[in-house]
C-alpha cells in the first residue's frame, strides 16, 4: 500500500475554519497532549470565544485520511478507546452540572462528533502563572498565602462534587486582569467514584509518583494528587525552579525562609510528600492548618513579650511624661514676643528718652520724597536763539521726518564659524610670492585656489605627501608647525582644507 492509500491522515488536528457540530468554528490549535487536543474556537450563535477539548488519546487513535475529521482507534486499542468514550460521557455530565465557582473555568457544553467526544469551556482572558512568573522569579510573600487560599477553595469545590483535575500546574492557572486565579483545562479530569483505574496522565514534577508510575493502571484516582500538584506549583512560584522528586524541603532552604513564613512552607512540604498517606488528605485540612499558620507562638517568646510590655508601661512611660512636661516648660520660658513695649524698657533700663527715639514704630508706607522744582537757568545769547517749547507743544505733537543723511557703506564682517554672531575682523597677513626685485615690470599673480597639487612648488621647499587618515592638524603636529602657518605655506583657504586627498603634496617648510 502506497502512502497515498494509507487510511491514516498525516494531520492529527482539525483544520482551521472547520465547522464543528454546526455550532463552532475552529480558529486554531492551542495545544496537544496525551489526553487530547485543545482548540480555540468561536460559537456561531453568540460569537463568543470558547475553548474546545477533543478526546484524542495519543497512540490510541488516528484520523481518517479520506475526510481528515473522523477518529478511529488502532485495532489493538479498541477496548481502551471504548472505555475512554464511556468515561468521557460520565465526566461530561458531571462537569456540565458542576455548580459555578469564580475560580474554576465554566464548562458550557459537551457532545459527540467525528466518532469522539468534545467538551466546550469558556475562554478565560489573562496570563498563566508560568508566563507571569518565569524561571528564577518568585511570587511576593503577600500574594502567596492569598493564592493558596483561593486555589484550595477551588480544589475543595471540585472534590466535593466528585471531580479530580489531575493536571494542576502553572500553565493551567490563569490570572485574570483583576488578579483572580482561575483553574482551567479539564481534559485530564477524572471522576473519583469511577471503578476504572486512573490512566498515566499528568506532568512530570507536578503529578505525584503514584500517578505517573510505569506499571500501568495501578492506582485509583485520589483527591490528594491535586493537593500534591498544588504544592508543587507553590514550590515553583517560591523557588523559581521546576519541581523534581526527592527535592530539598522548603523549610530547610535558608534563602527561602528569609522571604516566607516557615509555618506556611511547612504546609507546602507536607503536600509534596512522596508518601500519599503522609500528605494532606483534603483541601479543608490543609486550609485549616494554613489559617493557624503564624498563630502558634513559642511559649518562651510569649512570656518575653509580656515582660517587655510590662516594663515599657512601668518604667518608660513615666520618663516620657517627664520629658513632655519639661518640653512644655521650656517652650513657655522661651516663648518669643512679637511686641516691644517702650514704657517697659524705660522702667528697667535707665536711659534718656533721646536714646530710644529710633525705636518708635515707623509707618508702614514710606512717604514720597518732596518733589523739587527744577531751577531753569537764564538763557544765554546762544540759547536765546533756540525757541523753548512749552507744554502746549506736546499736546498735539507734529511728527517731522528726520533729515535724510547720506548713508555711508558699512563693511559687514564675514560670517563666523565659531558660534558667535559677530567677530571682530582681524586683518589677514598678505602673502606674496618671492619675486626677484630686479624685474620691476613683473606683476603679481593671484595664488591658485584649486587644488593643492597644482600649486607652484619651489625646489628648495620641503614637501609632504598626504597619506590615508591624515588631516591638516595631524600633519601640522607631525612637522611641528601651526596649522595657520601650514595653510599660509600652501595658500589654502578654509574650503580647500576639506578637499585635501591622498597623494596631494603640501609644503611644510620653505
Amino acid at each position: 500500500m502506497s502512502p497515498s492509500d494509507s487510511p491514516i491522515s498525516p494531520a492529527t488536528s482539525l483544520k482551521e475554519g472547520y465547522i464543528l457540530n454546526k455550532s463552532y468554528v475552529i480558529e486554531r490549535k492551542i495545544g496537544i497532549g496525551g489526553f487530547g487536543i485543545t482548540y480555540k474556537a468561536r460559537e456561531i450563535a453568540s460569537d463568543r470565544p470558547v475553548v474546545i477539548k477533543e478526546n484524542f488519546p495519543a497512540g490510541c487513535v488516528y484520523r481518517d485520511s479520506t475526510d481528515g475529521e473522523t477518529v478511529h482507534p488502532y485495532p489493538d486499542k479498541v477496548e481502551l478507546f471504548d472505555w475512554s468514550m464511556e468515561n468521557f460521557k460520565k465526566e461530561a455530565s458531571t462537569l456540565i452540572n458542576l455548580p459555578y465557582h469564580p475560580n474554576v473555568v465554566r464548562v458550557l457544553a459537551a457532545f459527540y462528533a467525528n466518532n469522539t467526544g468534545y467538551i466546550v469551556m469558556k475562554q478565560v482572558k489573562g496570563t498563566n502563572l508560568h508566563k507571569l512568573y518565569p524561571e528564577h522569579s518568585n511570587i511576593p510573600r503577600k500574594s502567596l498565602q492569598s493564592f493558596m487560599t483561593t486555589m484550595l477553595g477551588a480544589i475543595s469545590h471540585l472534590h466535593e462534587h466528585g471531580v479530580i483535575h489531575r493536571d494542576i500546574k502553572p500553565e493551567n492557572i490563569i490570572i485574570t486582569p483583576e488578579g483572580t486565579p482561575v483553574l482551567i483545562d479539564f481534559g485530564a479530569a477524572r471522576i473519583s467514584t469511577t471503578n476504572r483505574r486512573a490512566t498515566q496522565i499528568g506532568t512530570f514534577g507536578y503529578a505525584p509518583p503514584e500517578q505517573i508510575a510505569k506499571t500501568g493502571y495501578n492506582e485509583y484516582p485520589q483527591p490528594n494528587i491535586d493537593l500534591y500538584a498544588l504544592g508543587a506549583t507553590c514550590y515553583r512560584l517560591i523557588t523559581g525552579r521546576e519541581p523534581i522528586y526527592n527535592a530539598d524541603l522548603l523549610t530547610e532552604n535558608k534563602m527561602v525562609r528569609r522571604l516566607y513564613s516557615r509555618s506556611v512552607l511547612a504546609t507546602i512540604d507536607k503536600a509534596r510528600d512522596p508518601d500519599s498517606l503522609k500528605r494532606w488528605q483534603s483541601a479543608a485540612e490543609w486550609q485549616a492548618e494554613l489559617n493557624n499558620a503564624g498563630k502558634n507562638v513559642n511559649p518562651v517568646v510569649s512570656i518575653l513579650s509580656m515582660i517587655l510590655t510590662f516594663s515599657f508601661f512601668l518604667f518608660i512611660t513615666p520618663i516620657l511624661d517627664k520629658c513632655e512636661k519639661r518640653k512644655d516648660f521650656d517652650s513657655e520660658q522661651h516663648q518669643a514676643s512679637s511686641h516691644i513695649d517702650i514704657e517697659d524698657i524705660k522702667q528697667h533700663i535707665k536711659i534718656s528718652p533721646d536714646m530710644i527715639k529710633d525705636l518708635k514704630p515707623k509707618p508702614t508706607t514710606d512717604p514720597k520724597p518732596p518733589v523739587e522744582t527744577p531751577v531753569v537757568a537764564e538763557p544765554t545769547e546762544i540759547d536765546a536763539a533756540v525757541p523753548v517749547p512749552d507744554e502746549s507743544d506736546f499736546e498735539n505733537p507734529v511728527l517731522v521726518p528726520p533729515e535724510t543723511v547720506p548713508s555711508t557703506p558699512v563693511e559687514m564682517p564675514e560670517p563666523s564659524y565659531t558660534g558667535y554672531d559677530i567677530v571682530p575682523t582681524v586683518p589677514r597677513p598678505e602673502i606674496r610670492p618671492n619675486l626677484d626685485e630686479s624685474q620691476p615690470g613683473e606683476t603679481l599673480k593671484e595664488p591658485p585656489t584649486l587644488p593643492v597639487t597644482e600649486l607652484l612648488l619651489k625646489e628648495d621647499s620641503k614637501f609632504y605627501t598626504v597619506k590615508r587618515g591624515d588631516s591638516l592638524s595631524r600633519i601640522a603636529r607631525k612637522h611641528k608647525i601651526p596649522v595657520l602657518r601650514l595653510m599660509q605655506l600652501n595658500n589654502m583657504t578654509n574650503r580647500q582644507v576639506s578637499k585635501i586627498k591622498v597623494g596631494d603634496k603640501l609644503r611644510v617648510a620653505e
